[in-house]
């Protein structure tokens, strides 16, 4: 038991630092990676979000392709992942709706430019494509576990 144990806790670290290096990805992808008018018309132009997301992915291809040491099936499938979780969070719906039924902000408060709408649209936006990238990164603790 005790030696499971420690084995789950490497592939725990493994994943951790995998992790940490998507996230430095992400940013550069995502923060770096798009311009100020592509930022502000994906919301609502899908062929922008189309796009920018695709550019995302692309960006990711490799660190992602690093992460999960060269397994086609598991990088096709991460890259995918990004791509629709990424499109998806991108309109903001998800984070508009958690805004609304659990922050439960006023409606009259929830218009743009509004400092607190802001902090928080970006924020839940920014956890929401962070938590997508657990997978590649545990994926990659599964692919680097000792066989047998």
């Amino acid at each position: 038991m005790r030696d499971e144990l420690f084995e789950l806790a490497g592939m725990l670290q493994w994943a951790a630092s995998m992790w940490a290096f998507l996230l430095f990805c992400h940013f550069c992808a995502d923060w770096l990676g798009q311009s100020n008018e592509e930022a502000e018309a994906k919301k609502d132009n899908v062929r922008v979000r189309a796009v920018h997301c695709l550019k995302y992915a692309l960006y990711m291809a490799f660190p992602v392709w690093v992460v999960v040491a060269g397994d086609w099936l598991v990088w096709g499938s991460s890259l995918l992942l990004l791509y629709s979780s990424h499109y998806i969070g991108d309109s903001y719906r998800l984070t508009l709706w958690w805004a609304r039924r659990v922050r439960h902000i006023p409606e009259e408060q929830m218009v743009p430019g509004w400092p607190m709408t802001v902090i928080l649209v970006v924020v839940v936006d920014q956890l929401w494509h962070l938590a997508w990238l657990w997978v590649p990164a545990i994926a990659s603790a599964v692919l680097a576990a000792p066989k047998g």
